[in-house]
Formats: structure tokens, C-alpha cells, sequence
């Protein structure tokens, strides 16, 4: 039985129609990938010219210091990413293939990605970067360019790896125990013979923590443990034991864990006992007051008003024992989730030496 010519007519010109939308998707979707890999050659080159990435918020130097990977070689990972969706495409375009094929495939693992990517900015750094957010958005867009089917299975990977991370609680079960501690401590100096352990909460991009650690550095006999909530590469406290593996993700969460947003923070805790200090001020007084040997071999005079606060902090109570700041970051702290610029601050992810403490 033979059909009726404008049957005949009518599909073919409905295929052709289908054939030319997934063409010019094609075409679109390539010009997007291509865009994306300049974008990624351009932070490339100015991580090579200028020694750090370019963002306009301070998400991408938080983010950062929280990765074990380097900036300069995620960007090339992204840059190969994108030239092999940008040939990728081109290669089904020209063989007129109905779908991207092993495109798609990649395109869909990149969702997938990135949803543990945004979780871990939303849940664990608590801040996002806006490059990384750029990079995200290229991606989603490529998946939307080559159709709904496309689209929605990336966005159900998105979604699935996203709430799977969220649900994830990375805090409690520790609680306040040692572990909670001990998991993101970067360097140390340990003293056998004091039962009371001291945590130090710093970041490299606070001026006031620089201050501190430039105390510590007057101090070589005082026990304390370094808690970073970055990445650190160098320290100039020489006498510090420094551990190949420490978890700035861990101080972050604990930190929050204890209601605590702003750096530097003195913890110091025995027999379940916690005492916090919060802030330049406080934590200068403490050092200044401990009955220890400095290296220039004078023990520094508090004056009156130090000795009120050394006095009124060091007392071991149950729970928290915060300082006088505690309605937030004041001028002698930073936010944990910002780069601080009340003080002289240090270079992301390196702690040179610095001015004696104030």
C-alpha cells in the first residue's frame, strides 16, 4: 500500500526540521566550548604571569586554600575538557550523527562533577567562587544545547551528587574529641609535661593571625598547635614539628561546629574543659603572660589592663569561655569567611616572617 505523497512530504520535511534544530545546537554548543577554553587559557595565563588566579570575589582564594590540587593544573585539565567537547562536537556534526555520543557521556560526568564541586563550596567552605560558578555555567549550558533529554539527565546527576554530598554531616560523632583537633593540626611544638593542649586557629590571609604567630616566634618554649583553615606551604617558626598531612576542611568545620566565625582563635582545652580565646588582643595577652622562657631571655611585663584580660580568659570552665569580642569579628579578628584587611595580611598560602606582635 502505498502512502500518500504529502505523508511522505510532511515527514521528511518534520526530519529535516529535527536534523537542522540539532544542527545549529551543534553549532551553538561548539561556539560555547570554545569560549569556555579561552576563558580557561586567559586564568591560565595569568596564574603563570601573575602567580595567583584572577576572581572577582574572594570565594576562588578560599576555595583554593582548601585544594589539594593546583590551581595551574585544574585549569589545564578544564582546558583539555573543553577542547575535547569542542572537537567532540565538531566530529558528530560532520558525520551527521543524531546525538554527540561519547560527547554527551562526558558532558553528563562533568554534571556529575560539579555537582560535588558546588556542594563542597556550599557546605564545607561555605563560600562560593565566581570562576568556578563561570566554568559550572558553561558546562550546564552545553548540556542544554544538545537537547532536553541531554539537559535533564544532567541536571538528575547534578541534583543526585549534590543532596548525596549535603546529606553528608562531616561534624558530628566527633564532636570535641581529640580527633576533632588533631585531624587539622599543620605544625606543633609539644610539651610532655603540661596536661593542657592549645589549638591555635589561623588563617594566611588574616593580618591580626600574623601578628599572633609573630608572638609565637618570641615564645620557642610555649606548646602549641597550628590549625590553618587553608593550604600552608611555608613557616618561619623553625621550631615547630610540621605533619605531612593535615585537613584545613576539618579546623573549618569544627570551628563552625563550635558556633565560631572569625580568626584568630586560641582553644585550649584539658579533662573535657574548653577554654576560647578570640582575637589579636586576647591571645597576645596570653602568650605575653605564660611562664615561659622567651628566646631573648626576658620574660615580658603585661601591663595592668593585659593582666585584667590574661587573668579573666585563663580560668578553665566548662563550655565555652569566649572573650570580650564575642558579637563577631572585631577590629583585632577577621571573618573566617573573608580575607581581612583590618591588619597587614600575609600572601595566600605562605606565612613569611613578619613584624613583632604589636
Amino acid at each position: 500500500m502505498m502512502k500518500h505523497p504529502y505523508s511522505i512530504t510532511s515527514g521528511t520535511r518534520y526530519k529535516n526540521r529535527v536534523f537542522s534544530s540539532r544542527t545549529r545546537g551543534l553549532r551553538a554548543a561548539r561556539l560555547v566550548a570554545l569560549l569556555a577554553s579561552l576563558t580557561v587559557i586567559a586564568q591560565t595565563a595569568f596564574i603563570l604571569f601573575r602567580g595567583e588566579v584572577f576572581c572577582l570575589n574572594e570565594g576562588c582564594k578560599i576555595v583554593e586554600g582548601l585544594s589539594r590540587v593546583e590551581p595551574l593544573f585544574f585549569n589545564l585539565a578544564g582546558l583539555l575538557f573543553f577542547q575535547g567537547v569542542y572537537w567532540g562536537l565538531g566530529w558528530a556534526r560532520r558525520r551527521q550523527e543524531p546525538s554527540p555520543g561519547f560527547t554527551g557521556f562526558i558532558l553528563l560526568a562533568a554534571m556529575a562533577m560539579e555537582g560535588l564541586f558546588v556542594a563542597f563550596q556550599y557546605q564545607v567552605a561555605q563560600n562560593f567562587c565566581l570562576y568556578c560558578l563561570a566554568i559550572f555555567g558553561f558546562i550546564v549550558l552545553l548540556n542544554l544545547l544538545l537537547g532536553p533529554r541531554q539537559a535533564i539527565r544532567g541536571l538528575l546527576l547534578f541534583a543526585t551528587v549534590f543532596l548525596a554530598f549535603s546529606a553528608l554531616s562531616f561534624d558530628q560523632g566527633k564532636g570535641a574529641g581529640r580527633g576533632a583537633f588533631t585531624d587539622g593540626v599543620f605544625a606543633l611544638h609539644e610539651d610532655k609535661g603540661e596536661a593542657e593542649e592549645h589549638f591555635l586557629f589561623f588563617s594566611s590571609t588574616c593580618g591580626h593571625c600574623q601578628q599572633v604567630l609573630a608572638a609565637l616566634r618570641e615564645h620557642a618554649d610555649l606548646a602549641v598547635a597550628l590549625n590553618p583553615l587553608d593550604r600552608i606551604k611555608q613557616l618561619d617558626l623553625p621550631y615547630m614539628q610540621r605533619r605531612p598531612v593535615y585537613s584545613p576542611e576539618a579546623n573549618r568545620m569544627l570551628l563552625a561546629a563550635l558556633g565560631i566565625d572569625e580568626i584568630p582563635v586560641l582553644v585550649s582545652r584539658t579533662a573535657g574543659r574548653l577554654s576560647i580565646l578570640r582575637g589579636e588582643r586576647d591571645i597576645l595577652a596570653w602568650i605575653a603572660g605564660r611562664p615561659v622562657a622567651p628566646i631573648s631571655g626576658q620574660i615580658p611585663q603585661l601591663s595592668s589592663e593585659a593582666q585584667g584580660q590574661s587573668r579573666a580568659a585563663d580560668p578553665l570552665i566548662p563550655g565555652f569561655l569566649p572573650s570580650n569580642n564575642v558579637s563577631g569579628a572585631a577590629d583585632d579578628s577577621c571573618r573566617v569567611s573573608s580575607d581581612c584587611t583590618g591588619a597587614p595580611s600575609m600572601a595566600p598560602s605562605t606565612l613569611p616572617s613578619s613584624q613583632p606582635g604589636r
